[in-house]
């Protein structure tokens, strides 16, 4: 948590806190989907451009397949969806 010193119109000074950005927390992509990206240079690159909560949720997405049939049709999916 941080601090900074702010001046009110009327001459007082005030002190504010505000937390911090915490860093970007990197997802653990899916082998499949990874293995898919590296080949898909416009995918892998509009991959790095989802927030880290629309990546979790595309790899959760993935990684919920009960069967390897599923988790290769959620994975075209999520590329078809990057491609937009």
């Amino acid at each position: 948590m941080s601090s900074v010193a702010v001046r009110r119109p009327s001459g007082h000074e005030t002190t504010q806190a505000f937390a911090r950005p915490s860093p970007r927390v990197e997802v653990e992509v899916p082998e499949d989907l990874a293995a898919e990206l590296a080949r898909d240079a416009v995918g892998s690159a509009a991959w790095e451009k989802l927030s880290v909560s629309r990546q979790r949720a595309h790899a959760e997405l993935i990684t919920g397949a009960k069967t390897d049939d599923t988790q290769a049709k959620r994975v075209a999916k999520v590329l078809a969806a990057l491609h937009g």
